[in-house]
């Protein structure tokens, strides 16, 4: 019985080792919530640090970037917990934050998650291995736009560099707050693709679950010249963020996998082919709570993205 117990503790000790080493460092507050599922929300928050850097400058906020994780069978229960605690321990802090049901409600328990890896498998179905795209919102309140590329390649090599690494460049470089100008500043090392008929997608997932539900770029605070799918788009009119996690069969996975729809053609672009745009590039954003009168109005809030080079293409 003793040799029994003995041999418990150390393959215990042997997998949290292992998930040590797989995870970042600067990660493993979402280990302890992983690791402590079952104990109280209040206890887990309380081994929480703020995602937040401590800076001498008051009116910037430096924020960290949780790098992604998997959520495949994860109840929604979990992905509950997960938001609330990053959402308090972010800009956003509130005790009045609520799960917008709108947004989370459609999730299915233990489901897989779409991953970042954008190639289909030998059988023609998404890959679903690996961190979940999602989870990079989920994870990242703070990021209330963020810019994601949803197409998915037939790749008969998973470890080709389209797959897989090109995602990192669309995980932001830096994350900053400033109160001086009320505006959130993303930093991404570039625009990767110009890829057929795929085209990038502004994810307004975290702008809307914390009530910024419209959507406008400026033009005359941008600096990068953006192809639209749809006449009608961002760039001339503020746009309603529809988007919200549903269980799908897109991903081609029996049974379907957790992500994010609907389309929106109206917040989806390409970065031009022209040689116009001088790098580093801005892209403005303005979000407002309800429907501005006119695009002109001062903002609830502003994102600035900031595009560091061009993409290899």
């Amino acid at each position: 019985m003793k040799n029994f117990i003995l041999n418990i503790l150390f393959f215990s000790c042997l997998i949290l080792f292992i998930t040590l080493i797989v995870f970042q460092v600067d990660d493993r507050e979402i280990i302890d919530f992983l690791f402590n599922r079952t104990q109280k929300n209040e206890v887990t928050q309380a081994r929480i640090k703020r995602n937040i850097v401590p800076n001498t400058n008051n009116s910037v906020t430096i924020i960290k970037f949780i790098q992604p994780i998997s959520l495949n069978k994860m109840s929604k229960k979990d992905i509950y917990d997960l938001r609330k605690m990053q959402v308090a321990n972010s800009i956003f802090a509130s005790k009045d934050y609520k799960i917008t049901k709108e947004i989370f409600e459609r999730i299915e328990s233990y489901k897989p998650w779409v991953s970042i890896n954008r190639c289909k498998d030998k059988n023609g179905a998404t890959i679903v291995e690996g961190p979940s795209r999602l989870s990079k919102i989920i994870l990242n309140p703070s990021l209330l736009i963020a810019i994601d590329f949803p197409c998915v390649f037939d790749g008969d090599n998973p470890k080709e560099w389209y797959c897989i690494n090109y995602n990192g460049n669309l995980y932001p470089r830096s994350i900053i707050y400033k109160s001086d100008s009320n505006e959130i500043q993303v930093e991404y090392t570039n625009l990767p693709f110009y890829a057929g008929n795929c085209h990038y997608r502004f994810d307004g997932l975290n702008a809307r679950d914390l009530g910024y539900n419209y959507v406008y770029l400026d033009k005359s605070k941008s600096t990068i010249d953006l192809d639209y799918v749809s006449e009608e788009n961002i760039s001339n009119q503020a746009v309603k963020i529809l988007d919200y996690i549903q269980l799908g069969g897109a991903c081609g996975v029996k049974g379907g996998c957790n992500n994010i729809a609907p389309y929106q053609p109206k917040l989806s672009f390409k970065e031009t082919k022209n040689k116009n745009t001088v790098y580093p590039a801005v892209i403005y954003l303005k979000l407002w709570n309800k429907k501005p009168r006119s695009v002109d109005d001062r903002a609830d809030i502003n994102e600035r993205i900031i595009i560091r080079s061009r993409g290899n293409y």
